[in-house]
C-alpha cells in the first residue's frame, strides 16, 4: 500500500479574507514518527485545532462547509506563529494493520472575524491521508 496525501474542498475565510490551508509534512508511512499536519494562512497568534473523521463530506453551515464527516475527534490545539502557521504532530506507528487506513482532517482557526458560526473562526480546506508501508 502506497502512502498518500490529497487536499480537497474549499476553506472558509477569516480576518482580511485569509482562508487557512492544510497540508502535510512528509508521508504517512508506517513508522514515520515525523509525520505532521500543517496549517498556514490563519490568523497570526491564534489557536487552531485539527478535526479528524472517517470520510469526506460537505456539511453546509451558513457560508462555510465542514469537509470531514462525523464522528469527529479533535486533536490537541496548536498556537499559530506570526505568519498564521503551525504544525500538529501525527506520528504514524509501525503497526502493520494500519496500512491502507484512510483519515480526513480539517482545521478550525479561532478568529473573531471568521465566517464560521458568526465569528467563532475560519476553516481550512481538508486533507485526506492514506497510511502506507
Amino acid at each position: 500500500m502506497v502512502a498518500s496525501t490529497n487536499t480537497y474542498g474549499l476553506g472558509c475565510a477569516g480576518t482580511a479574507n485569509h482562508v487557512p490551508a492544510i497540508s502535510a509534512t512528509g508521508l504517512p508511512q508506517l513508522g514515520n514518527s515525523g509525520f505532521q499536519l500543517h496549517v498556514g494562512n490563519g490568523l497570526p497568534f491564534s489557536i487552531a485545532v485539527a478535526n479528524v473523521g472517517p470520510s469526506p463530506t460537505q456539511i453546509q453551515i451558513g457560508s462555510c462547509r465542514i469537509l470531514v464527516s462525523p464522528p469527529w475527534t479533535l486533536m490537541s490545539p496548536v498556537l499559530l506563529d506570526g505568519l498564521g502557521a503551525a504544525d500538529t504532530p501525527l506520528p504514524v506507528p509501525a503497526t502493520p494493520t494500519l496500512a491502507g487506513a484512510t483519515l480526513h482532517f480539517q482545521y478550525l482557526v479561532l478568529d473573531p472575524n471568521g465566517l464560521f458560526l458568526n465569528g467563532l473562526g475560519s476553516l481550512s480546506n481538508a486533507l485526506s491521508i492514506r497510511i502506507g508501508q
